[in-house]
């Protein structure tokens, strides 16, 4: 894995984003990927990829991004599109605009295929933004006017990767003149990876340890959790990665109650057992 030491400067740095049928990681289907490399504040190497999701596109999603059905049908699936992109990114840094959305749609079509991400670190140019640039909005096509960047194209995967590498550019200006990223993790209050790396130090407490191999083989679990809008309920769940949120270990999973991603706090989860 990276070292939290490393200079952003110096290191190659993958800015992706996806586009979705839908806003759920375990109900929905990506349908297009894209991303670019910057390398010494330079963009160096771009990807970028359709996907036939093998599933109807909601007429009412087309109409955000303007991806068809047509334009994905005869594309390659995802399982060729993600080992492509997997290969893209290696071992470097990643960054996204609200990246715990990208990265928990991405995990889980990646692990179904049987590929295994590096842990790469990510970070979140949203919540980086919020710390650093005044504006009145955080959007990504917000911060863009915010910063006088161009963005002709909204909701299509390069036009977004492109308007998030100036966003990353003017974050990166405002943390100082050489930033690790470490100091970025910690701007931005997030610490994120794609995938668990070998030297990932993150370890559940005892009492959750169905949790932990839940997570190591993808499968669904039901929690006990204190607070939110089910009270005690049991809460079946699909989890997907952990973070760190302003200095606290977060599960992210999909709720199947809610049918929707949300983020549990470790500390708040009473219990954990298979579903």
């Amino acid at each position: 894995m990276t070292s939290p030491e490393a200079a952003l400067a110096s290191s190659r740095i993958v800015v992706f984003d996806t586009e979705t049928t839908g806003l759920s990681p375990v109900l929905d289907h990506v349908i297009e990927i894209a991303a670019a490399a910057i390398e010494n504040g330079e963009v160096t190497a771009r990807f970028e990829s359709l996907i036939d999701p093998g599933a109807p596109i909601p007429e009412e999603v087309s109409a955000i991004h303007g991806i068809t059905d047509e334009m994905v049908r005869g594309q390659p699936p995802f399982k060729e599109v993600g080992a492509k992109f997997l290969e893209f990114i290696g071992a470097d840094i990643l960054a996204a605009h609200n990246a715990p959305y990208d990265v928990s749609m991405m995990i889980v079509p990646t692990l179904a295929a049987g590929l295994v991400p590096a842990g790469n670190p990510v970070l979140d140019t949203c919540r980086l933004a919020r710390k650093l640039i005044p504006s009145p909005r955080y959007g990504l096509s917000a911060l863009a006017k915010t910063l006088g960047i161009a963005m002709p194209v909204a909701h299509r995967a390069m036009a977004d990767v492109e308007a998030c590498v100036e966003v990353f550019r003017a974050c990166m200006k405002a943390l100082g003149p050489a930033p690790t990223l470490a100091e970025a993790e910690e701007a931005g209050g997030a610490r994120l990876t794609f995938g668990s790396g070998p030297q990932d130090e993150r370890r559940l407490p005892e009492r959750l340890s169905a949790l932990e191999e839940a997570l190591r083989a993808g499968r669904d679990i039901v929690i006990t959790y204190k607070g939110g809008s089910h009270g005690d309920a049991p809460r079946p769940i699909k989890p997907l990665f952990l973070l760190e949120l302003d200095g606290e270990l977060t599960l992210s999973a999909h709720c199947h109650l809610d049918r929707a991603l949300k983020n549990f706090r470790i500390d708040r989860i009473a219990g954990a057992r298979p579903a």
